[in-house]
């Protein structure tokens, strides 16, 4: 019982590692953006990573359903960041913040960067507690 703890926590601490480095270190630049001002992160800044990260995540993933996943998310934070604002208008966009669904829409980016991590937090924990996968890869012998 003791073998087979140490092994889960050998998987689950690797799995922990690879979100410390390829999730979290990306976002240190929106966490300096917050501390910086006063714990407010700009909207377009979000998406901006949200884009980035998607089409990073996506180049690695190996399955379809996060392929596809990644591909929408980096489809909308483009989208939302050019389109919503210039073909919506004010009066749209307060009608779409006061609806039930306002707080996603006004949190878009929020809920777009949260969904990213998320996905690929639940793909690596496919890799490395589910299939063994060691973290980084190269440490994998041939």
């Amino acid at each position: 019982m003791l073998v087979k703890l140490k092994l889960l926590w050998a998987k689950v601490s690797t799995w922990l590692f690879s979100i410390a480095t390829i999730v979290v270190f990306p976002l240190l630049p929106l966490g300096i953006e917050a501390k910086k001002n006063a714990y407010h992160i700009k909207e377009e800044n979000m998406l901006l990573t949200t884009a980035v990260l998607s089409v990073a995540f996506f180049v690695t993933s190996e399955g379809n359903f996060c392929r596809a996943a990644y591909v929408l998310l980096f489809l909308y934070s483009i989208c939302w960041e050019f389109g919503i604002d210039a073909a919506a208008g004010e009066p749209m966009k307060t009608t779409i913040e006061n609806t039930y669904t306002g707080w996603m829409t006004a949190n878009s980016a929020f809920v777009a960067l949260t969904a990213t991590l998320m996905i690929h937090s639940i793909e690596r924990f496919n890799w490395h507690v589910v299939l063994n996968r060691r973290f980084p890869d190269w440490l994998e012998k041939g």
